[in-house]
């Protein structure tokens, strides 16, 4: 599995340079302090818009034609737009090089090589053990790339600019270009099994909480990310090195439970970490809610202890974001195995096309969270992570209405002898496993009996 570890730690280098580094170039390509927060999350929402539409390619690509070569082409991809990136304003300034750089990145976001790098987990994994141990590894490969993306940042840009460092993520991109490369794979065919019973799955209970737990956390992770830079810098006033070497501390918190969340997995199931995780998320983004309105209270009576950023203000920054992003750690790492699970269970030959369904919802979360989260803290600054608490109270939700289990995972062997879930028409029931609430038109108005097997089992032991 070294080569999804691999792509996706090249592909996540990338973004972990640019996110620190965008706010301070985009001051040195001329735009106005006031509208660097705007053109800052333009540019990261065209890189995630993109990949929406990446993620379609890629996993249709992928079911056809395998993991392996799809994440050679997407890895093919990274290393052009990274360097092009390097220069991307093309001797452009003030808006028409933010233009232009936002051309580029969106480039970026098409080779998303995510999907594929999953699916080359799911194809090689042979338990669920394996499954937990690979999503692990790919969650780390994350954490790496984020910290010495912020270190780079904090200890180069300063010194040598940006190009120099997308100079640096184009090369580790063709690294992993080369590595991918070098690796016997099959030969591209037109002759694999066409995906089956896709819509069938795409309409399960357990695709739409599986669906809107990847939005919440898509979008919380980048809010997190974009919000933390835009404290650090503006109301923090730290420079890019500051900022770059702090940045570096939330993944080096977050790295050792990646390596307790595949347990925590084995032991309790899929659905309860999740649940639990969009639980603590959802209190600590209320937190920050409140401690972000008050730093902008005291600014607005002069103490001037919020706009230095003072040991407590840091301490409590730290803390809160830590406990939001470890929190997502156990919402994210499960959630991405159940896609698997849903697939095979609802459909066939189709990991692919419901695995890129799932990672669009991610990405609808990371594309949408800079603007909406930019516009939200022009109006106050706690109100960013207002919106996110009130997402993840309504995924919570969902799984409580629509009878999916909050706390064991629904039994696989249910859907053993009926693999398919019956199509949402007019004509037929409705029933959205597992749990759902089922509808049938009865002539004397009775009420329908429940589904066979649609009762859940706890499994988290096995």
């Amino acid at each position: 599995m070294a080569s999804a570890t691999i792509a996706t730690f090249a592909d996540y280098f990338g973004l972990a340079v640019l996110t620190p580094a965008l706010p301070f170039y985009l001051q040195d390509l001329g735009i106005s302090d006031e509208d660097v927060p705007m053109w800052n999350g333009v540019i990261t929402t065209c890189q995630f818009a993109a990949i929406i539409f990446g993620n379609i390619f890629w996993g249709r690509f992928t079911d056809r034609n395998g993991s392996q070569r799809a994440l050679q082409l997407a890895m093919a991809g990274d290393t052009v737009f990274f360097a092009l990136s390097a220069v991307a304003p093309f001797g452009l300034r003030d808006e028409a090089g933010a233009v232009m750089l936002a051309v580029v990145r969106f480039g970026a976001g098409l080779f998303t090589p995510l999907v594929s790098a999953i699916l080359f987990i799911f194809d090689r994994a042979d338990s669920p053990q394996a499954v937990m141990r690979g999503m692990g590894n790919y969650a780390m490969a994350i954490m790496c790339a984020y910290a010495l993306g912020g270190l780079a940042v904090g200890t180069l840009y300063e010194h040598t600019g940006w190009a120099p460092l997308n100079v640096i993520t184009s090369a580790i991109a063709g690294l992993a270009f080369l590595y991918v490369t070098f690796l016997s794979a099959p030969p591209i065919s037109l002759e694999r099994p066409k995906p089956e019973g896709v819509m069938r799955a795409l309409r399960t209970a357990e695709f739409a909480t599986h669906a809107l737990t990847a939005l919440c956390v898509g979008y919380s992770m980048n809010v997190g990310i974009f919000m933390f830079v835009i404290i650090a810098k503006e109301q923090f006033r730290w420079s890019a090195q500051v900022v770059g070497m702090v940045f570096i501390s939330i993944p080096a918190i977050m790295m050792p439970i990646n390596f307790i969340a595949p347990r925590v997995v084995a032991r309790f199931g899929l659905h309860r970490p999740i649940n639990v995780g969009s639980i603590v998320s959802c209190l600590s983004f209320s937190a920050l809610a409140v401690w972000a309105s008050h730093l902008s209270a005291d600014e607005d009576e002069g103490s001037g202890s919020a706009g230095e950023g003072s040991a407590s203000n840091v301490c409590i920054l730290l803390t809160l974001f830590a406990t939001c992003f470890i929190s997502m750690i156990f919402q994210q790492n499960p959630n991405q195995a159940r896609g698997k699970y849903i697939a095979d269970k609802y459909a066939k030959n189709a990991r692919g096309v419901v695995t890129s369904a799932s990672r669009n919802f991610f990405a609808i979360g990371q594309a949408i969270a800079p603007i909406i989260s930019g516009f939200a803290y022009t109006i106050n600054p706690g109100a960013p992570y207002t919106v996110i608490a009130f997402l993840l109270a309504c995924n919570t939700g969902l799984f409580a209405i629509t009878g999916v289990p909050l706390w064991h995972d629904p039994s696989p062997e249910a859907a053993a002898a009926e693999p398919n879930a019956p199509k949402m028409t007019r004509k037929a029931s409705l029933t959205l496993r597992p749990d759902w609430i089922t509808r049938r038109r009865k002539c004397d108005g009775s009420a329908a009996a429940p589904e066979p097997g649609s009762v859940a089992v706890d499994v988290s032991s096995s």
